[in-house]
């Protein structure tokens, strides 16, 4: 097994099968492109590859203020516009321009921490926003995007990820304080 610490921000582990094929993009003190913003990690499997953003606002060393400000710019389209999709198109753009990945289906996964919020207020915030987020994907102008360059985009909490992906376990490590 092979395991990778979301290290900006996020109490979260994940534990990867010794053949998957994983890349951290957004390194510390790795120079980027100007102006361009990356995911966290790529996953490749088979076919496919995994654009991956991870947002842990349930993070030990949050405060509740912070975490109901997160959940508030979620409520609305500017984290999705001015955040997500940026980090979509920008890292299809930079593998596409490195020759990665050509011929393979790319989906987008944001995996949110939301561990301080009850299941039910997760769902109630997630229901569509996986919708809005694949439209402005797809769509950032008026008129659409000549090449879909994301075949499908995925909302997922660390509960949901471990049933989306059962052999890619996420773990958080540490205990969520929401008092702070």
């Amino acid at each position: 097994m092979q395991t990778y610490k979301a290290e900006k921000n996020a109490d979260l582990v994940f534990t990867f099968p010794e053949d998957l094929f994983f890349e951290e993009m957004d390194r510390q003190g790795i120079p980027l492109p100007v102006g361009m913003s990356l995911v966290d990690i790529v996953i490749e499997c088979n076919d496919v590859v995994y654009l991956v953003e991870i947002k842990d606002p349930s993070h030990t060393r949050g405060c509740q203020k912070d975490r109901e400000k997160f959940v508030e710019r979620m409520k609305g389209d500017q984290y999705i516009s001015e955040e997500l999709v940026p980090k979509a198109r920008d890292s299809y753009t930079f593998l596409h321009l490195m020759e990665r990945y050509e011929n393979r289906k790319i989906v987008f996964v944001f995996l949110v921490g939301l561990d301080f919020w009850a299941h039910e207020f997760q769902k109630g915030i997630l229901v569509n926003y996986r919708d809005r987020l694949f439209e402005r994907i797809l769509c950032e102008t008026a008129v659409p995007w000549q090449r879909q360059y994301v075949s499908n985009c995925l909302v997922l909490t660390v509960e949901s990820w471990n049933s989306t992906f059962p052999n890619w376990a996420v773990a958080r490590i540490g205990h969520t304080d929401s008092t702070t």
